[in-house]
């Protein structure tokens, strides 16, 4: 009896095992960027920028500044290693005439972006006289951190800046609301953090008041770089 009962307990044991086996798994609301599928990632980043200004009344205004901030994201890459993104970034910036320095009370920029890419590999493949040229090689990685092969991307988006202090206005009185479009490349390293830098063209915005000089950001190159995990 004593062994009929125990056979009969492990196989319901086994049973039980190969059930749970097959129950689907809940997912992490946080999985990082995916080798493949589709995942939500968070980063750092920071910008830098150089432009005109419009109707601000200083003939030649422009300014020139630095970002810093954070960004949360969604993307998905297909088994061939094309992918396609969405993130939105929360940035503050310094301004380097009025107000110098970096504050996080700062004017504020906000970037929503989408962007598509695929392997360097496959776009270098439909020009093949290129793979005779040499690349540039990328700076100098912490010890024992390794870089797989990049990833190019187009991608365009949309700011909304606070450009107030450019004006010597009370800070959240004048936004610019400008598009964006522009290049980048993201490197898989070794410590699962991907490193994403991009460049892009900022077009003319529309300026939006709240009292005061209704004015807006003009033609500018902006640059950056971002840690996503």
């Amino acid at each position: 009896m004593k062994i009929r009962s125990l056979a009969i307990a492990a196989a319901l044991a086994c049973v039980s095992a190969a059930h749970a086996a097959d129950m689907p798994t809940k997912a992490s609301p946080l999985t990082g960027i995916p080798l493949a599928g589709c995942g939500t990632y968070f980063g750092l980043n920071t910008m830098g920028m150089a432009g005109a200004m419009n109707n601000t009344g200083v003939p030649g205004a422009s300014v020139v500044q630095g970002e810093i901030g954070g960004q949360i994201g969604y993307t998905c890459t297909n088994a061939n290693g094309n992918f396609w993104f969405v993130e939105g970034m929360f940035d503050f910036a310094n301004i380097n005439g009025q107000s110098q320095g970096l504050s996080l009370s700062g004017p504020v920029d906000l970037f929503q972006r989408a962007g598509i890419g695929t392997p360097i590999a496959s776009m270098l493949s439909l020009f093949p006289t290129l793979s005779t040229l040499s690349t540039p090689t990328l700076p100098v990685l912490p010890a024992g951190v390794t870089a797989a092969p990049g990833v190019a991307y187009l991608y365009g988006g949309i700011h909304e800046q606070d450009v107030s202090a450019q004006l010597n206005a009370a800070t959240n009185r004048v936004w610019s609301v400008s598009p964006e479009i522009g290049i980048g490349i993201r490197y898989r390293l070794s410590n699962a953090v991907v490193a994403d830098t991009f460049l892009g063209t900022q077009f003319r915005g529309q300026g939006v008041c709240i009292g005061g000089v209704c004015s807006g950001m003009g033609n500018a190159v902006r640059a950056g770089f971002s840690l996503n995990y």
